[in-house]
């Protein structure tokens, strides 16, 4: 049975594998996971956008990709933190989440108007 495969991440943001956990502690203790976060208030509810490089592949069995989904990119609002998220997506290199979260704030800002 293979062992569980982690990634840290080298000087340009690239995945490198590893099946060492303390070299993944060293790295998350020395390195920040967080690729963007921040709070967005689109027509007057407040929404939580986050980016970030998982230290896994956290590709899902429905999920086809030739290489592995190590960053996500989720939108919660006050009602989805009790269980769920607004949105979700998962992204194969730095560059993709960069952009996939810009993305995600597109269509945070298209949402329609709730009703009265």
């Amino acid at each position: 049975m293979k062992p569980f495969q982690f990634y840290i991440l080298d000087q340009n943001n690239n995945p490198v594998a590893t099946e060492d956990i303390i070299e993944v502690a060293i790295w998350k203790h020395h390195n920040d996971s967080v690729v963007r976060q921040q709070y967005e208030v689109v027509r007057g509810r407040t929404y939580f956008i986050s980016t970030v490089f998982l230290m896994f592949d956290n590709r899902s069995s429905e999920e086809e990709c030739n290489r592995p989904l190590l960053w996500e990119t989720m939108i919660f609002d006050e009602d989805s933190l009790k269980g769920g998220q607004v949105y979700k997506e998962r992204y194969a290199s730095y560059a993709d989440a960069l952009k996939g979260h810009q993305e995600a704030l597109a269509y945070l800002r298209s949402l329609p108007s709730e009703p009265d």
